[in-house]
């Protein structure tokens, strides 16, 4: 006799036999037992969680003349023959196959033939997402009214692409992904029966690779049991099953987060010359570093764990190296890594690549931090100069924060006749005023020697010409400063200083860029761009007075070269 597949010797026959769908089972046992089960259902969800084999579980439930109870007696001549695939009246249909209008109407004409020897007249439409949209169509008034003994069963992975119009006139069963416990006790069973002594972690590794499906799983352990001799062992599944060892997968997680990369291009190479496939590692690495996340974020759950959960102690410790930030930005670049080889002729480039790039630390981020704590140094440096010269520091209610309008605040705050006295106490934790007026003049001082010095060596059209790099760095640095300086133009060096001109109606814009913390801004966007201390300078200019430096759209037309005929400046 040929040999069974474990997934067709052991499809379930009974309701007691079908894991994971609990809450499906109780429903249909309680409508065949009162007697009220339904002209038309769907059975939708993941590939291998039991519609198909509950959909004929049911079909011999509600046609089986010596049944007692709500399950099949599987004896009598009607349940052997629908097990058998022999019965006329259990008609099972493949949708992918058969989607034309045509076969639809073929079962149109047939439904409206009594069943032959059983009670009811069953229909399984197994992918039923595949029929199209004539199909679908022709379907619905059959659906809508069938005759009494007719009843349909439609199995999909895919209940999104059913019309509405057909949802609407069935029960709808959602088939869930079946539990790692219920899957485990099903496999020993099985490896019990088939005399087969196995490790636990053989079995996780086999759970793992399922995902919950029930056909996947019982198939890959027949794929095992026939390929090993009496003991299942975790290193004869990933041998047979091409998969990348936990501890192995482990190490190179350490090896990741010391960031070795030495180490992890060499474990990477071992995989490509093992011939590992390379999409089934990035798949099995995510669910490893969703461990690690999951562990970062709630410690105290290793039943969550799902790739590594014999393993707790090492995810432990795994998820205080990288932290939930750091978990997380791993998954992010091994959910790209995993898109981007799916196609791609040499994997191995981009799994090294995005591996890499996800050690680095991001320089970008690191630099824009940078950035702004200059910013804020430029500002506090400048704020005290204020505070010190008692300018600028008028309050007035319109001001006020949250803060100050919170009634806790306001019951506690002391009474203030000194708007300056708020910023005494900052100013007493190092120096009196008077030491930080002359520290202030000192460095302003400093500066201007500073900027002296350097003139010099400051090639003027060198400067003139990176006006519109200062205009980008401030467009991306400090939108406000930006807004203002972009109407000014360059209009010559002068002792190390920039002079900018602008038109007499731009009022607002000589008043907001002479403000001491606007042309610190500049200053510092200059010195960025440039390399070297510049200063800044206001120039008025006559509204009817010509410009001497050249405009922007000048100036930008000259750094592109002959780029520009190319391109068309337009203002829209």
């Amino acid at each position: 006799m040929s040999y069974t597949a474990l997934y067709r010797k052991w499809r379930p026959k009974v309701f007691e036999d079908l894991i994971g769908q609990k809450a499906i089972v109780d429903t249909l046992r309680s409508q065949i037992e009162r007697g009220k089960f339904g002209h038309a259902y769907i059975f939708s969800g993941t590939r291998g969680t039991g519609k198909t084999s509950t959909a004929k579980i049911l079909a011999r439930a509600i046609n089986c003349p010596e049944r007692k109870d709500y399950n099949p007696c599987n004896k009598c001549e009607i349940c052997l023959s629908i097990l058998d695939e022999t019965l006329m009246d259990v008609i099972e249909m493949d949708a992918a196959s058969n989607n034309g209008v045509d076969d639809i109407r073929e079962l149109r004409e047939n439904v409206k033939y009594p069943p032959s020897r059983s009670k009811y007249k069953v229909y399984i439409i197994d992918e039923v997402h595949m029929l199209s949209t004539s199909a679908f169509n022709a379907l619905l008034k059959t659906l809508e009214e069938p005759p009494e003994y007719a009843v349909f069963i439609l199995a999909t992975t895919e209940p999104h692409k059913i019309p509405a119009t057909i949802q609407s006139r069935c029960q709808q069963f959602e088939f869930k992904r079946v539990g790692k416990e219920d899957l485990m006790e099903r496999m020993q069973l099985i490896c019990e029966s088939q005399g087969m002594v196995y490790e636990t972690q053989a079995l996780d590794k086999i759970i793992n690779r399922a995902d919950g499906a029930v056909r996947d799983a019982l198939s890959l352990l027949d794929r095992c049991l026939t390929s090993t001799a009496d003991l299942l062992r975790a290193e004869d599944v990933d041998r047979i099953l091409g998969l990348i060892g936990v501890d192995f997968m482990m190490d190179l997680i350490d090896q990741i987060g010391r960031r070795e990369r030495n180490l992890v291009l060499d474990s990477l190479n071992q995989l490509s010359v093992s011939g590992a496939n390379l999409q089934s590692f990035c798949r099995d690495m995510t669910l490893a570093f969703r461990d690690v996340m999951v562990t970062a974020a709630a410690p105290d759950h290793p039943e969550m764990l799902k790739f590594s959960g014999l393993m707790p102690d090492r995810v432990k410790a795994q998820a205080k190296m990288f932290g939930l930030n750091g978990a997380v930005k791993l998954l992010e670049a091994l959910s790209m890594i995993e898109n981007q080889i799916k196609y791609a002729q040499n994997p191995l480039i981009f799994l090294e690549t995005g591996l890499l790039k996800a050690m680095t630390p991001a320089s970008i981020a690191a630099a824009d931090a940078i950035e702004r704590l200059e910013k804020l140094e430029a500002e506090l440096f400048a704020l005290k100069r204020l505070m010190a010269s008692g300018e600028g520091l008028s309050i007035s209610g319109s001001n006020n924060t949250i803060a100050d309008e919170h009634p806790a605040y306001q019951a506690s705050k002391p009474e203030i006749l000194n708007p300056n006295s708020r910023l005494e106490p900052i100013l007493s934790e190092s120096k009196s005023a008077s030491d930080s007026v002359i520290q202030a003049e000192k460095a302003e001082q400093k500066k201007t020697d500073e900027i002296s010095s350097t003139s010099s060596a400051l090639d003027p059209e060198k400067v003139l010409r990176l006006w519109p790099e200062i205009l980008l760095y401030l467009q991306k640095n400090n939108g406000r400063v930006y807004a203002f300086l972009v109407d000014g133009t360059p209009l010559k060096m002068d002792k190390g200083r920039l002079v900018v001109g602008f038109k007499a109606v731009h009022d607002l814009h000589i008043k907001k860029l002479s403000e001491e913390p606007n042309r610190i801004v500049i200053e510092e966007a200059f010195r960025s761009v440039v390399g070297h201390p510049v200063g800044f300078m206001i120039e008025v200019i006559p509204d009817k007075g010509s410009i001497s430096g050249p405009s922007t759209e000048d100036r930008i037309k000259s750094l592109l070269g002959d780029m520009a005929d190319l391109l068309e400046i337009q203002d829209k």
